[in-house]
């Protein structure tokens, strides 16, 4: 459980975090761990939440690890476009042509075929 502190900054309650812990049953909403989780926010609503500031609440994601969280933020600064290259990467478009267990590009289209969804379709609700 998060302090007082950091629930009144991101501007939500504790029945609320407790809501989205079960609903992520407990655990990081990217990766899946049981680590501590923190509250993810949208900074593209709440740029300055910090110990000053505080929080809308509306913009909160759910909870994440620090590392899926700080991953995250890194994603959400920098654009899309980092996440395919990064993708792309992984699938083997990288100077040895070395190819993740994960297989990058391939994994999205196993998402994609999950939920149902077209491979144009899923790229067009991303934005990939």
């Amino acid at each position: 459980m998060p302090s007082a502190g950091a629930l009144w900054r991101h501007g939500i309650t504790t029945r609320e975090y407790e809501s989205m812990l079960d609903a992520q049953d407990g655990v990081c909403a990217i990766c899946r761990q049981t680590t501590k989780l923190v509250i993810d926010h949208s900074h593209d609503c709440c740029p300055a939440i910090s110990y000053r500031g505080r929080g809308c609440g509306r913009c909160v994601r759910g909870l994440a690890c620090m590392r899926c969280n700080n991953f995250l933020g890194y994603l959400e600064k920098s654009g899309p476009d980092v996440l395919l290259r990064a993708l792309r990467y992984l699938a083997g478009d990288n100077p040895r042509g070395v190819v993740s267990a994960y297989g990058g590009l391939a994994y999205l289209e196993a998402d994609s075929r999950s939920l149902g969804m077209p491979w144009p379709d899923y790229c067009e609700k991303f934005g990939l």
